[in-house]
């Protein structure tokens, strides 16, 4: 993958590689928003492997949504597209 991103996993005895395009973008917001994202899916799944990679694709969404806000750094918009 050609100037891409991975968000990497260590669970105490595999490890998970969550590759993705990187998004020219300036976005504020990114890290609280996967945080939470990640929390939300592992109470949901009950699985972290599962909510990493749910939280890396809802986040990846998020951000090539990202509204900018006058001439600040874009927001994050997890209301414009559908829920996971």
């Amino acid at each position: 993958m050609r100037k891409g991103l991975v968000n990497l996993l260590f669970d105490g005895r595999r490890e998970f590689r969550f590759a993705r395009k990187r998004i020219p973008a300036d976005v504020h917001g990114t890290g609280c928003f996967f945080s939470a994202a990640l929390l939300g899916f592992l109470v949901r799944t009950g699985d972290l492997a599962a909510a990493a990679k749910s939280a890396t694709d809802w986040t990846h969404r998020a951000i090539r949504s990202a509204a900018p806000i006058g001439r600040g750094r874009a927001v994050l918009a997890p209301l414009s597209f559908p829920r996971p």
